[in-house]
């Protein structure tokens, strides 16, 4: 998981519990742009036959909530 730092799933540090990981309601969601690098095609920035590739940039995210109050 990310955003979680050293040891803040261990019951020695006791930040977060199971149910602050639970919950009935969930949201995603996803950017991703996909850049032509090296191909063929005349959209690349390099043109190169022989060696396709992209740049990609994506960001996700998520967040998973409860309407009970614990």
């Amino acid at each position: 998981m990310h955003g979680f730092w050293g040891n803040a799933l261990s019951k020695q540090q006791g930040n977060i519990t199971q149910q602050n990981l639970q919950g009935e309601q969930m949201a995603m969601a996803n950017f991703q742009a996909r850049i032509p690098f090296t191909e063929p095609e005349k959209l690349a920035f390099i043109p190169f036959q022989y060696l396709p590739s992209d740049l990609n940039f994506f960001v996700d995210g998520g967040l998973v909530w409860s309407k009970q109050k614990k």
